[in-house]
């Protein structure tokens, strides 16, 4: 199995998430001449210079000033105003005479547009500044520049149409940032770290009256680049109309609520958020979360009505996601916070994509990733969930490590193409995959779950015509079923090459009763090996084969009980030992038929009812 050996390692497996960074030096460079950097460096993608993989760079620049940035350059290039700031300065802004307060310069250029260039020092800023041009303010870093000065700890900067725009660099802001209805907002190595009185606010909000979207025909959109966000209550919140959102290299950390949080978006809305190390304090809801429910109604449905609206693309790929304030904390008494990546509620069109890819997730109570996609399905006449008629986009879950969750990932109501594949989880109080009302296609492959207190794979029920391809995973030491296959949906089931080792039962399939919608399942070369039971069949309705499947059991290799129609067929099973009973057969309404079936050296113990 692709997967054993890592499920097997996984229980002495730690994160190494930020190895030790060389003394980087402080390189200038863009384009194709951008250095080559060093150890656990990379290249930062706005200025192009060396920096510690997350976070902000490790020294400043020579010179009082930080000339060199490209935002300086291209302010210049395309003759707007410079205009340098000193601590102490008294001078009109220029390099041999910097003036000194940050808020004047700032009022010379909110309604032209220019650059301010900060020296290192302290600076206070009181304006709640209304930009109609671009304003770019880049300190010498973070380090040696310090912006701060507003009541409560929020600086409030606000666009007026559509030319309005803010780029802050190598800054430590020690307040947080609101803005309002401005286009384009950019953030470079910038620390925003709330101190005690601040941490009941968000550390950066952006958001856009839907008003000011409809007359501009566009909505808000940040970069983030190697931004250092911490102790606020969310971190960074965009909660209406989000045009683009790109947070990358950043360390998010201790965040009381949530490190990131995408409530609405205009129609198309694109979310990247990449190599960044994101955790939360334990009482946090979640650490990451695209999409959120409306807060009126009793259930469920009824609050997913009144949703935020996302729609769009989503690509979550490469984080450490903990739900712990730090990424050293030991985790003590299941603490935690509720989620981790959490994407609710989106209206996936046809071209439109979500990934959560090569994350690191960990120390959550509920789940490691959750996604549900918004739906307006009804019951059918069967009281069973309906696949809705909508156009639907595409889904991937790849490549994640999750350990010490509640459960590990939860798909639900996913009506379009859905992939899983190459998942490591270990060490989960419920579920190592939850899958449930799928839609059209469903891939799950090439995934292991390490020590699970309930089950490893829990399937099903479909939407009508729903189809799952289950191939090459394993289950690790299950304290119950290595695979649950809930069947009362209906739908096609492929099972191929996967493996138990260690559980109660193998593999179960299991309906609700005769008003179930026939299913259909073909298992392959699948293998359980010390479990209580291999194969289970349990109300199961509809067509079901299982051909050179191989059992090693303590109790019966088969267990086929109240199965309503259809037929059930066994070829070829490897019964490599079988205690009480190789085949169990019981009270079923359809035909079973055992073909090529050689028995094993049987035991003498009795039939294990209480497994059942």
């Amino acid at each position: 199995m692709r997967n054993l050996v890592l499920l097997l390692a996984l229980s002495s497996w730690a994160c190494n998430c930020e190895p030790s960074s060389p003394d980087l030096v402080f390189d200038a460079g863009t384009g194709g001449n951008r250095p080559t950097c060093q150890g656990s460096s990379v290249n930062d993608p706005i200025t192009g210079r060396c920096v510690r993989s997350r976070g902000v760079t490790s020294k400043c620049p020579d010179g009082a000033y930080d000339e060199s940035h490209p935002w300086a350059a291209e302010a210049a290039s395309l003759g707007y105003a410079t205009i340098y700031v000193a601590e102490g300065g008294t001078g009109s802004g220029s390099r041999d005479e910097p003036m000194g307060e940050l808020g004047a310069a700032i009022e010379r250029l909110q309604e032209r547009g220019g650059a301010i260039l900060l020296g290192e020092g302290n600076h206070t800023i009181t304006m709640r500044p209304i930009l109609t041009k671009p304003v770019t303010i880049i300190g010498r870093c973070a380090e040696s520049t310090v912006v701060a000065g507003q009541v409560r700890g929020v600086w409030q900067v606000a666009g007026a149409g559509a030319d309005a725009a803010l780029r802050l660099s190598g800054l430590d802001i020690e307040m947080g940032l609101r803005l309002q209805d401005i286009p384009n907002v950019s953030l470079n190595q910038v620390v925003l770290k709330a101190e005690a009185g601040q941490r009941a606010e968000v550390g950066v909000h952006i958001g856009m009256d839907d008003a000011v979207a409809a007359n501009l025909g566009v909505g808000a959109t940040l970069i983030a680049a190697g931004v250092e966000v911490s102790f606020w209550d969310t971190g960074i919140s965009a909660t209406r109309n989000l045009n683009h959102l790109e947070i990358t290299g950043g360390r998010l950390e201790g965040l009381g609520r949530a490190a990131i949080q995408v409530k609405h978006t205009v129609e198309a809305g694109h979310v990247l958020i990449e190599d960044n190390l994101l955790t939360t304090g334990e009482d946090a809801e979640y650490v990451v979360s695209v999409g959120e429910a409306g807060s009126f109604g009793r259930t469920v449905e009824e609050k997913e009505r009144v949703v935020d609206q996302f729609s769009g693309t989503v690509i979550i790929r490469n984080n450490t996601v903990r739900g712990l304030p730090n990424e050293t904390e030991e985790r003590i008494n299941d603490k935690g916070a509720e989620n981790g990546i959490v994407i609710r509620y989106p209206r996936v069109r046809p071209e439109n994509s979500i990934e959560v890819s090569d994350n690191v997730i960990s120390d959550n109570l509920e789940a490691g990733i959750w996604v549900r996609q918004f739906t307006e399905s009804t019951l059918g006449d069967n009281l069973v969930q309906t696949r809705p008629d909508d156009d639907t986009g595409s889904w991937l879950l790849a490549n994640n490590q999750i350990e010490r969750v509640g459960s590990g990932v939860l798909a639900e109501r996913i009506t379009g193409a859905l992939v899983i594949r190459d998942n490591v989880i270990a060490d989960t109080d419920d579920r190592g995959f939850g899958l449930r009302n799928l839609g059209a296609n469903t891939d799950l492959r090439g995934n292991g779950v390490n020590n699970s207190r309930v089950r490893g794979f829990d399937i099903g029920p479909f939407f009508a015509e729903g189809e799952i391809t289950i191939h090459s995973n394993a289950a690790i030491d299950i304290r119950n079923t290595g695979f649950n296959i809930r069947a009362d949906g209906g739908g096609r089931f492929e099972l191929r090459e996967n493996e138990v080792r260690g559980a109660r039962w193998g593999f179960a399939f299991a309906g609700q009763g005769a008003d179930d919608i026939a299913a259909e399942v073909s298992s392959t070369t699948n293998n359980v090996v010390d479990a209580s039971l291999g194969y289970a069949l349990h109300r199961y309705k509809g067509q079901f084969e299982s051909n050179t499947d191989r059992a090693q059991v303590q109790g019966p290799a088969w267990w086929l009980e109240r199965t309503g129609g259809g037929q059930a067929i066994i070829v070829d099973p490897a019964l490599i030992e079988a205690r009480g009973a190789a085949v169990y057969a019981v009270g079923n309404a359809g035909a079973v038929e055992l073909r090529n079936v050689v028995l094993p050296v049987m035991g003498a113990s009795a039939l294990p009812f209480e497994e059942g």
